[in-house]
């Protein structure tokens, strides 16, 4: 059974997790490691700001793409870990009703990567000073496009009611 997945809303991606995922909140189960990028590390392209002058004045040089993040020893950022097995069979938990914030700061996403369980509400935030705009395209959930205010302090939530099964 897939407990994860994915759902780009523009580059931002946004998980999705089965009521089962919860487990872990439960206290019966700790993940814990690291994931390592093995091979030639790609030469991403650097992020294009120019077309909003009010993004490219909040970074003083270009910034990278967080397509894929390395540290010391290639060792990956932004990573999701999906439970293949071993989770209590039948057992459900209910979505959390705290709301997951993602926020556009310096005209990016912060967090880049992270996790909602179906039914946890998510909300939008634009701490730029700019129009942003977010284009959310799931294939089993209705799609949205969110505009975003120049100072957008609060949005209306938004949640998935399925699972998002991409990582088959």
């Amino acid at each position: 059974m897939r407990q994860i997945i994915g759902v780009i809303a523009v580059v931002a991606s946004v998980v999705l997790l089965s009521h089962n995922w919860l487990a872990n909140a439960q206290g019966a189960a700790t993940v814990t490691g690291t994931i390592k990028y093995e091979g030639a590390v790609p030469n991403l392209p650097k992020l294009d700001m120019g077309a909003d002058p009010k993004c490219a004045a909040k970074h003083a040089t270009p910034q990278s793409s967080e397509a894929l993040v390395l540290g010391t020893g290639n060792l990956m950022a932004n990573v999701l870990v999906s439970v293949k097995s071993g989770l209590p069979a039948g057992k459900t938990y209910p979505a959390p009703t705290e709301a997951v914030v993602i926020a556009q700061d310096g005209c990016m996403y912060k967090p880049h990567v992270f996790g909602v369980v179906v039914g946890q509400p998510i909300k939008f935030l634009n701490k730029d000073g700019t129009l942003h705009n977010v284009h959310a395209l799931p294939v089993a959930n209705r799609p949205f496009n969110l505009s975003m205010p120049a100072a957008m302090t609060e949005s209306p939530p938004k949640d998935f009611a399925k699972v998002e099964d991409t990582f088959k």
